[in-house]
C-alpha cells in the first residue's frame, strides 16, 4: 500500500490523496474504465479512465520506489530490516516465474529460444509459514501466511526482492527454511 499522503500525481491535480489512494486501488483490480465508473459510483469522485490510469501508474511509481529502498538496505545491513515477530516454526520461500505476452516495443532487445520474443518472464516468489500437518500427514499451510513479492526483472535482481520480503516477515529465523523452487528458476 502507498501512503496516503504520497506526492503521486499531485501537481495539478483535483484528487485528495485518500481519492488518489482509491482510485489506485480500485485500479489494482478493474480495467481503467470500470475502476473509474465504480469510483463514482461507490464515492462520488468522478476521475476519467485516463486519469484513474495516471493515478495507477504513479501508485505503482511510489510503490516501486518504496521497494527499491528496503532492498538497498537489506542488500547492506539486512538486520535493520528482519522481523522482530515471533519466529515461525517451518517458513517457505517459493520462487517462480511465467510467460507473460507483450507488445513488440516492450520486446525490443529481449532474446527468445528460437530467436525473437514474443513474451517477457514474470517472476513471483511466496513467502509462507507451516505449523500443522493434515490426517495424512501432509504440511498446511497456515492460514492468511502468505505473502507475495513479484516483478519482470532479472533473477539476480528478483532474489534479493524476494529475500527482502522473507527479511520482512521473520522467514528466516525459523526453525526450518524451506527454498522450494523448480529447475528453471536456478538456471
Amino acid at each position: 500500500m502507498f501512503p496516503l499522503d504520497a506526492k503521486i500525481g499531485a501537481e495539478g491535480t483535483k484528487f485528495t490523496p485518500a481519492a488518489r489512494h482509491l482510485a489506485a486501488k480500485m485500479a489494482a483490480y478493474e480495467p481503467f474504465a470500470a475502476a473509474s465508473s465504480l469510483l463514482e459510483e461507490f464515492s462520488g469522485i468522478c476521475a476519467s479512465p485516463k486519469s484513474v490510469e495516471r493515478i495507477a501508474h504513479a501508485a505503482g511509481e511510489a510503490i516501486e520506489a518504496e521497494s527499491q529502498a528496503k532492498m538497498k538496505l537489506a542488500a547492506e545491513s539486512p538486520e535493520s530490516i528482519q522481523a522482530a515477530s515471533a519466529p515461525m516454526n517451518i517458513a517457505y520461500i517459493e520462487p517462480d516465474g511465467t510467460g507473460v505476452p507483450m507488445r513488440a516495443p516492450d520486446l525490443e532487445g529481449i532474446e527468445g529460444k528460437d530467436g525473437k520474443a514474443k513474451t517477457r518472464e514474470a517472476k513471483i516468489g511466496a513467502v509462507f509459514s507451516q505449523t500443522g500437518l493434515d490426517d495424512k500427514g501432509r504440511p498446511v499451510r497456515d492460514k492468511a501466511s502468505t505473502s507475495y513479492a513479484s516483478a519482470i526483472e532479472g533473477k539476480e535482481s528478483f532474489g534479493l526482492r524476494l529475500f527482502t520480503e522473507a527479511l520482512m516477515r521473520g522467514a528466516l529465523n525459523a526453525a526450518i527454511l524451506v527454498f522450494l523452487a523448480d529447475g528453471a528458476y536456478l538456471k
